[in-house]
């Protein structure tokens, strides 16, 4: 993902140089052609990028761009007892 999504845009511009507005931009563009792999690909670069500020080779994190970072999942549903207990009914009566 790094080689492929983010070196040939940004990988060029040396770390300190980073701004918001580029990592934006760049975001911004993925997101456009390639919505799920867009955030995955930012997710990536944000926690490099945190890694970075960690090991002080920069001072802050240039990916700002408000809830991208958060990865979130649609609600699955969660089966009741009553289902449970049919689904182990018809179980066992298949397997005698």
């Amino acid at each position: 993902m790094l080689d492929r999504h983010v070196v040939p845009v940004l990988g060029k511009t040396e770390l300190a140089k980073l701004t918001p507005s580029m990592v934006r931009a760049w975001y911004m563009d993925m997101r456009e052609r390639f919505v799920t792999t867009g955030d995955d690909a930012y997710r990536m670069l944000r926690a490099v990028l945190n890694t970075a500020v960690t090991d002080g080779l920069i001072a802050r994190n240039p990916c700002q761009v408000r809830g991208v970072g958060l990865a979130q999942s649609v609600e699955r549903p969660v089966a009741t007892v009553a289902e449970v207990a049919t689904a182990v009914d018809a179980s066992l009566r298949r397997a005698a």
